[in-house]
């Protein structure tokens, strides 16, 4: 939880400061990594929408967080 707290607090800061990090995250892509650029464009998607919103910065990581671990479960079963 600390990791993934610490990954959507770096998210928020940078799409508040730097407009196109969002295109930059969802198209890096590592071979075998789906599952987790999954989760990730989740969470990034999450937070545009709710910066263009006008959400504060802690619902934006409380929403990113959200959207970040939204799958978790499936990870048992896969």
């Amino acid at each position: 939880m600390k990791d993934a707290m610490a990954l959507v607090g770096d998210l928020v800061s940078s799409m508040l400061t730097d407009r196109d990090i969002a295109t930059h995250l969802m198209n890096d892509k590592v071979a075998n990594e789906e599952v987790y650029f999954h989760q990730l464009n989740v969470a990034v998607f999450a937070m545009m929408l709710g910066k263009q919103l006008g959400l504060e910065r802690e619902t934006l990581t409380e929403l990113g967080l959200g959207a970040l671990l939204h799958d978790i479960g499936k990870s048992e079963y896969s």
